[in-house]
C-alpha cells in the first residue's frame, strides 16, 4: 500500500508542476510556445483521466496504483466534474495557440476536447464538433459520437437519423447497429431490433454478407454493393455470392455479373486492376462461386446467358456446366 500511496502522489505531483507551468503562458516568448503547447495537452489530458478514473488512482506504463478515497459520492462526482471542466479549458487553450495550417493536430485535439465536454454533458457542443468533423473528413466515429449526443439528450429521432447515414457511409459499423437495436427495441419493432442485434453481432465482411441473406429490405443491394469493392479477403469475398443467390431477388444478378464478367474480360491472371475484390488471391474461387449463385436465378434470360457465355472460359466452364445440367435434370423431372 504504502508503494501505491507514494504513485499516487507523484501522479498529483506531476501533474500540479504542469499545470504551473501551463499558467505561465503569457511569461513565455514565441520560442516557447510549442513547449507550452506540450505541457498544455498533457495536462488536459492528464485531468480527463483523472475525471475519468475518480480520485487517488494513478498511472504509469502499464501499471495503475489506487489510494482510498476519502470523499463521499456527492464529493467525488464534485470533483470529477472539475477535472472535466479544467481538461476542457486546457485542450481550449491548447486549440488557440496551435500555429494555423496544423489541420491534422487540431483535429486530434478536437476529438479530444469532444470527449471532455460529453463528459461534462455540454452535448450540444460536443456535437458540433463531431459533426464538423465528420464534414470535414467522412470518418464515421465523428457520426457515431454525434448520435450519441443527441441519444443522451433524448433526441433519439435525430439519432437515428445520424445512425442511418453512418450506415450509408460504413455498413459494417458494429455500434451503429447496436445503437438501432435499442432504438427498435424502445420502439416494440422487433423485427428491426432483431435484425440490428444480429447483424451487429456479426459486423465483419463475412458475418454482414451472411446476415444480409437473411433480411429483406430496399437498402440490401446498397449494403452489398458496398460490401463488394472492400472485401479484399480471398476467404471472407465466398460468402458474399453465396448471400446475394440466397436473397432470391433478381436485383441480385447484376452484382453477380459484375465478379464473373470482370476476370473473363482480363486478358491474364496479372493484369492491373484497381478494383479491390479481383486484387486477391481468391478471384478464380470468387467467380466460381458467383456461377454456382446464379443457380437461384436460371429462369432469368440474362443469368442464363451469363452461364452459357461461361462454358467459353476454362475458369468458369465446369461451375456454368454444373448448373446448366443440374437444370436440365430438374426440368426433365
Amino acid at each position: 500500500m504504502g508503494q501505491h500511496i507514494e504513485a499516487v502522489q507523484a501522479w498529483e505531483d506531476g501533474l500540479k508542476l504542469l499545470e504551473t507551468s501551463v499558467e505561465r503562458v503569457d511569461e513565455l516568448g514565441e520560442e516557447k510556445i510549442i513547449d507550452w503547447i506540450n505541457i498544455s495537452l498533457q495536462t488536459a489530458q492528464v485531468v480527463h483521466r483523472l475525471g475519468t478514473d475518480g480520485p487517488g488512482v494513478s498511472h504509469k506504463y502499464q501499471h495503475v496504483c489506487y489510494t482510498p478515497s476519502k470523499m463521499t459520492e456527492a464529493e467525488e462526482a464534485e470533483w470529477k466534474i472539475e477535472q472535466f471542466q479544467k481538461a476542457v479549458r486546457h485542450f481550449k487553450g491548447v486549440l488557440e495557440r496551435i500555429p494555423a495550417g496544423n489541420m491534422e493536430i487540431k483535429r486530434k485535439i478536437r476529438l479530444q476536447l469532444a470527449r471532455a465536454l460529453y463528459d461534462l454533458k455540454q452535448f450540444d457542443e460536443a456535437m458540433k464538433i463531431y459533426e464538423d468533423g465528420f464534414s470535414n473528413d467522412g470518418d464515421p466515429q465523428w457520426l457515431y459520437k454525434a448520435a450519441e449526443c443527441l441519444w443522451q439528450q433524448e433526441k433519439k429521432e435525430q439519432a437515428y437519423t445520424r445512425l442511418q447515414q453512418l450506415i450509408g457511409t460504413d455498413p459494417t459499423f458494429a455500434d451503429a447497429y447496436g445503437m438501432l437495436a435499442t432504438y427498435f427495441t424502445e420502439k416494440n419493432d422487433t423485427t428491426n431490433a432483431d435484425e440490428s442485434m444480429y447483424h451487429q453481432s456479426v459486423c465483419t465482411v463475412k458475418g454482414a454478407a451472411n446476415a444480409l441473406a437473411g433480411m429483406k429490405h430496399e437498402d440490401i443491394f446498397e449494403v452489398l454493393e458496398y460490401l463488394l469493392p472492400q472485401d479484399t479477403n480471398p476467404i471472407f469475398s465466398m460468402d458474399i455470392p453465396t448471400a446475394l443467390g440466397k436473397l432470391g431477388d433478381p436485383k441480385a444478378i447484376p452484382l453477380l455479373m459484375k465478379i464473373i464478367e470482370n476476370p473473363m474480360s482480363q486478358a491474364n491472371e496479372d493484369s492491373d486492376s484497381s478494383d479491390g475484390i479481383f486484387s486477391s488471391g481468391g478471384k478464380n474461387r470468387l467467380v466460381i462461386e458467383s456461377c454456382l449463385a446464379l443457380a437461384t436465378f436460371f429462369n432469368d434470360e440474362k443469368a442464363k446467358e451469363v452461364l452459357m457465355n461461361g462454358i467459353n472460359n476454362q475458369q468458369t466452364r465446369e461451375a456454368c456446366l454444373a448448373v446448366l445440367c443440374a437444370n436440365a435434370f430438374h426440368c426433365q423431372d
